[in-house]
């Protein structure tokens, strides 16, 4: 799964944070209570955007 969040946006950030780690929590709990393995790249932060 890939998670990707603009957590630098003065106006969003924040919330974008707490979205990106939400959604990581519920993918884990479902995935673990199914038995499937997960691998979560996320996307955040400076490596948010086009340019690197």
């Amino acid at each position: 799964m890939v998670l990707v969040g603009n957590t630098l946006d003065k106006k969003i950030g924040t919330s974008c944070k707490m979205d990106l780690n939400r959604t990581q929590e519920v993918f884990t709990s479902v995935a673990r209570f199914l038995g499937i393995r997960t691998k979560i790249v996320r996307l955040e932060g400076a490596m948010f955007g086009k340019k690197r």
